[in-house]
């Protein structure tokens, strides 16, 4: 845990209030589900330092956009408990 929160503080420059890991469904049957990581933090977006030239744009679960691979959106929406 030491690692992930050392990296997300690297590349995001916050802590969070709460993180645990979680296990997800693979996306592919017969595969191995990656190590996924569930957080809480209270802040404002304007406070995130982004790093090493990424973009990163908060957005709501129900508008999640179209150019997305579709591994990252079928645990984007396991986290948020929906099927869709």
């Amino acid at each position: 845990m030491d690692t992930v929160l050392r990296e997300l503080k690297e590349e995001t420059g916050i802590t969070p209030d709460t993180i645990e890991e979680v296990t997800v469904a693979a996306y592919e049957p017969g595969k191995t589900a990656p190590h996924v990581f569930l957080g809480s933090w209270e802040g404002a977006a304007r406070e995130l330092v982004v790093g090493e030239g990424q973009k990163l744009r908060l957005t709501d679960v129900g508008q999640l956009p179209e150019k997305m691979p579709p591994h990252i959106r079928h645990y984007i929406l396991q986290l948020a408990g929906s099927d869709r």
